[in-house]
């Protein structure tokens, strides 16, 4: 029975791969960030949750009044990749920590923006600045450049409790600026991904793309936490992420004085289908890729780190159809530092634990010869794709 599971399993992965090789075009994230890359509007790949405890009309009377007060503070935060363009790349949320315009947001809501603007509820338009930012924690201090003083939102002074509201403000569905209420569910969570910050704040807001970035309020109308990620649990049920962030953090109080921590990366990307790959090692050997599973890619960035080594993203040479697996050909990374590595979210934890500019050594498969290769890590801000 075992065989036939295994059997069936490969034979959808064969079709998904040849959807790969029909449908997608290279990829454009930033590197290593593996499957769920969280752009400007966070991972875009979870179902949406259902239209309940969003919009004031689900608020109690209190809470209404309290996500009034706040919306003036924050703002839809926009990001292109050239100056002349009218339509922005990707929309996330910020809001403002002092009345000068200093505000906070998820780094991965500013990261690789070329041009970034901030709108405010009033509808006005200013120019923001990446003042510091921590790519690991997920967290961005940014600048924006307002002509007048600003409504600006109080951090907490304490430690949130389970069970306490959460009320977010984003700009998810369309919505410019409106609420999703719910509570907290665990506090210090450690994430089951290495491109994901740990430590987190669990919540069950129905949160969405473009509420990255935005803050979480307690019932007191401080900010207990910063939005970053949604992901379902083991039971399929929807859960949010956020920053914990209050007014004694250390991380921000450098962010502040202008530090940017960026995390190392090889160059390459790896899109859906073949990240999943990994939950099949003994497709490996079927798919033409050699005997041993590891982290394979199909995207590398232009004169990167990998591009330079000489590593080879994984191609399609035959479709296959639904009773024989299409063949690829390219690279499988099995060990970093002779540390195995066995998918590629496996592969960005081994590589988060180097520095920028420090060199490690991949063992890489190519068909059923082995060969190592020496990479020099860079920061990934600075890996074009």
């Amino acid at each position: 029975m075992g065989n036939n599971l295994a059997g069936r399993a490969l034979r959808a992965l064969t079709l998904s791969l040849t959807g790969l090789v029909l449908l997608t075009s290279p990829l454009a994230g930033a590197q290593p960030a593996p499957v769920q890359t969280p752009q400007a509007q966070a991972p875009q790949n979870q179902r949406q949750a259902p239209q309940r405890n969003i919009g004031v009309a689900s608020l109690s009377e209190a809470n209404a009044a309290l996500f009034r007060k706040a919306q003036p503070a924050t703002f839809r935060l926009e990001h292109r990749s050239i100056t002349d363009s009218n339509t922005p790349d990707g929309i996330g949320t910020g809001f403002f920590i002092t009345k000068d315009g200093l505000a906070l947001t998820a780094y991965h809501v500013v990261e690789g923006a070329r041009v970034l603007s901030a709108r405010t509820l009033s509808g006005e338009r200013y120019p923001v600045e990446v003042v510091g930012f921590d790519a690991q924690a997920d967290l961005a201090v940014v600048q924006v450049k307002a002509s007048r003083n600003v409504p600006f939102l109080p951090l907490a002074a304490s430690t949130p409790k389970v069970g306490q509201l959460a009320l977010a403000i984003g700009n998810s569905r369309g919505q410019l600026l409106q609420p999703k209420q719910g509570r907290l569910l665990r506090l210090e969570v450690a994430a089951d991904r290495a491109d994901f910050p740990s430590g987190t704040l669990e919540l069950d807001a129905p949160l969405a793309p473009g509420d990255s970035g935005g803050p979480i309020l307690s019932e007191s109308g401080e900010v207990i936490g910063v939005v970053s990620y949604i992901r379902l649990d083991d039971r399929e049920r929807l859960r949010s992420y956020a920053i914990p962030v209050g007014s004694q953090n250390a991380l921000l109080q450098e962010l502040r004085a202008g530090t940017k921590r960026d995390v190392p990366a090889l160059g390459i990307t790896a899109s859906n289908v073949l990240a999943n790959i990994r939950f099949l090692p003994e497709a490996f050997p079927k798919l033409g890729l050699g005997p041993k599973p590891g982290a394979i890619f199909d995207g590398l960035a232009p004169n990167g780190p990998a591009a330079r080594a000489g590593l080879r993203p994984v191609v399609p040479i035959s479709e296959g159809d639904e009773d024989t697996p299409p063949q690829l050909r390219g690279d499988v990374i099995t060990a970093l530092n002779g540390k195995t590595v066995r998918s590629f979210e496996e592969l960005v934890a081994r590589v988060r634990e180097h520095k920028v500019g420090e060199t490690v050594k991949l063992t890489v498969q190519r068909g059923n010869q082995t060969v190592e290769i020496s990479v020099q890590l860079e920061a990934r801000a600075q890996v074009a794709f």
